[in-house]
């Protein structure tokens, strides 16, 4: 057999998915002729397939060195680079790429997906339409076009991409997948089901439209349901973290604390810096009681990213339930200091003045004060609030005089007595959590592997991203952030109860 027939067939192999076969195929080839650029590259794009990007990366840049004109080595350098999170790498790729190739609409989708993973979506979303303008047909880019578009926030255009995706390639489960994301954002929760469904039926070990699955089954509140899809992801994917940590909350929605707390471990056990996963074990911790491991949590998170104002907030409500005030008012401080505008470390603070001793109700006036200047100097005037607070007499609070009334009265404050012990909390205005889905974007599409230049490194990896803060849990009212998995970057406010 010579060295094409040889490489013909491990091709073949390797477009039926027989990648063992073809591994050897191509080894034996570099045994023969080690510095034959085709079989290096495609040995490369074996070894990214099975998640060795490193090894991928390595071996495609020897394929440069030895055939630098081709725009498909380039082209899969840079998707191998995103992988290992050398961004700026991958776009420099890509690029070059697309200059090899002007009119290579994979090289364009490559580049648009690393663009994306460093937050231009501005630059993707022109890319992507690039891709797709380049070859209208293009259901990968289609997709990733409508993931980016959702990201940005605009979702009707989001639902159209993804549409025409599936309009070209009714078989792309990713597309489904970031469709089912699109109308889970406009709150389109039977569509969304139903098309995360569809997906899973293209592809049973999806375990990204599983989570998802999850996510929205959690919004419904079908919290059996949500359980039973998180696990299968977790099934599927063991190191997904983010369903650990939504699993956990569902677990602590079911009142099911001690399950709870075993799935955040199990999260941080896979990414020990996760921190919204260490925020949610501190809140399911202090409502076990366990306020000691709560507070060394809390300090965890805080020692991993000092401006977490969830984690002071949270470590301040672990004081105040221990009766430690001071400490607990230095915490909340901390929290406002790092979020000037976060309502619930302002109730919090209010709250806890209201019951420290030494602290008299101008004080209360002054800090009330200081919150609207605040939510004035980010909002604008319009955002300035009555805050009711209630002093109880006797033990806490004496009869007002009439100067401290109006003094209260001219921050925004209205007082009433009540007897001793009674308080009304103060609460922020609610919002219920919404988990964000995982995104899914396809590096090429399908494998598209030839003998001379394969084009595309198949992959449907979706990395999740940071995570929206969600429903909380409370000791007294205190207003406890528990955080939400997602894909973005972007948080809404928790609800307290």
């Amino acid at each position: 057999m010579t060295v094409q027939q040889a490489l013909e067939l491990a091709v073949g192999h390797h477009q039926a998915g027989r990648l063992a076969e073809a591994e050897a195929l191509y080894r034996q080839i570099l045994v023969v002729e080690p510095r034959h650029a085709d079989a290096l590259h495609l040995l490369g794009v074996l070894a990214h397939q099975m998640g060795k990007n490193d090894v991928a990366v390595d071996l495609i840049t020897k394929a440069i060195a030895l055939a630098p004109g081709v725009s498909d080595f380039h082209s899969n350098l840079g998707n191998a680079l995103r992988n290992t999170g050398q961004l700026d790498e991958a776009v420099a790729a890509c690029r070059r790429a697309i200059a090899l190739r002007p009119n290579s609409p994979e090289a364009q989708n490559n580049l648009d997906n690393a663009l994306q993973d460093k937050g231009q979506l501005a630059g993707a979303i022109a890319a992507y339409r690039q891709a797709v303008a380049l070859r209208p047909n293009y259901a990968e880019a289609h997709s990733n076009l409508g993931n980016a578009l959702l990201e940005e926030g605009q979702l009707d255009e989001a639902v159209a991409a993804c549409r025409q995706a599936i309009a070209f390639n009714p078989h792309l489960p990713e597309a489904h997948n970031n469709l089912g994301n699109a109308l889970r954002g406009k709150g389109h929760m039977v569509g969304a089901i139903a098309t995360y469904q569809q997906a899973i039926a293209l592809q049973p070990n999806y375990a990204d439209a599983h989570y998802n699955l999850g996510n929205v089954l959690r919004d419904e509140g079908q919290l059996g349901e949500a359980i039973a899809a998180y696990r299968r992801a977790i099934a599927l994917k063991h190191h997904l973290p983010e369903a650990y940590n939504n699993l956990g909350n569902v677990l602590s929605d079911k009142g099911q604390v001690d399950e709870a707390i075993a799935s955040y471990r199990q999260a941080i056990a896979v990414n020990p810096k996760y921190l919204e996963a260490l925020s949610n074990l501190g809140v399911a911790l202090k409502d076990k009681g366990q306020v000691d491991e709560a507070m060394a949590t809390c300090r965890q998170a805080i020692a991993l990213k000092p401006d977490f104002s969830e984690a002071h907030n949270n470590l301040g409500n672990a004081y105040m339930y221990k009766g430690q005030l001071d400490e607990a008012i230095a915490a909340y401080r901390q929290a406002i200091a790092v979020n000037p505008n976060y309502s619930e470390a302002h109730s919090n603070l209010l709250l806890t003045l209201n019951y420290h001793p030494s602290v008299d109700a101008l004080a209360i006036a002054g800090e009330q004060r200081l919150w609207n200047q605040s939510t004035r100097s980010h909002c604008g005037n319009s955002a300035n609030r009555m805050v009711k607070i209630v002093l109880p007499t006797g033990i806490l609070r004496s009869a007002m005089s009439p100067e401290t009334s109006a003094s209260m009265s001219s921050a925004g404050i209205c007082c009433h007595s009540l007897p001793a012990m009674i308080a009304t909390p103060l609460k922020s205005s609610a919002t219920p959590r919404w988990p964000v889905p995982m995104r899914s974007r396809s590096a090429s599409g399908p494998a598209h592997i030839t003998g001379a230049a394969p084009s595309v490194l198949p992959t449907n990896n979706s990395p999740p991203r940071s995570a929206r803060t969600g429903s909380t849990s409370s000791w007294i009212w205190l207003c406890t952030r528990r955080a939400v998995a997602s894909s973005s970057s972007r948080a809404n406010p928790p609800r307290c109860r």
